[in-house]
């Protein structure tokens, strides 16, 4: 096989890799590694199946992809981390695996070139969550503005915005 078709079929394989991956297909995810299929590959915007795995909540996929050594932390072109994709697409089961198993979100500083090749989008929306009230711990008896407050959040200072939804009344925004 010359190099350019083991480039090819090599490409295929990572597409159907991750495509069961997105799909939760947990035999074929199983046939493609045991032919020899990277778990670890990813698509051109380095996403890996755990990414997509985790984005979908196929805990059973996560936790197959885990079990055979897939890195729990990659880090796509925009900065997202499984565990990151799965938080922000509420996927709480599959969060609850990840944390398990020592993954954390990276905050991944862009390059010069890397900003160059994201697409046009906000590369750092991925950074937004929604967290449950119960989760935040107060340390700042005054908000720094009417919305804006310092809390601990899992151990880590974080600044939370409150949106007061009872004060908007157009439809667009809520």
């Amino acid at each position: 096989m010359n190099d350019s078709s083991h480039k090819a079929e090599s490409l295929g394989q990572t597409g159907l890799l991750l495509s069961s991956a997105s799909e939760g297909n947990v035999t074929r995810i199983n046939e493609l590694l045991e032919g020899g299929v990277s778990m670890d590959s990813c698509d051109y915007d380095r996403r890996t199946a755990l990414h997509l795995a985790a984005t979908e909540g196929h805990s059973h996929v996560v936790e197959l992809m885990l079990k055979r050594g897939a890195n729990i932390n990659p880090v796509d072109r925009w900065g997202d981390t499984p565990l990151s994709d799965a938080r922000k697409y509420a996927k709480g089961a599959v969060s609850k695996i990840l944390e398990q198993h020592g993954a954390r979100i990276e905050l991944h500083e862009f390059s010069r070139d890397e900003r160059k090749l994201a697409p046009s989008c906000d590369v750092y929306s991925s950074f937004h969550y929604e967290i449950g009230r119960s989760e935040l711990e107060s340390l700042s008896s005054t908000p720094f503005r009417k919305e804006v407050r310092l809390v601990a959040w899992r151990v880590t200072h974080v600044v939370a915005r409150t949106l007061f939804l009872s004060n908007i009344t157009d439809p667009d925004i809520l």
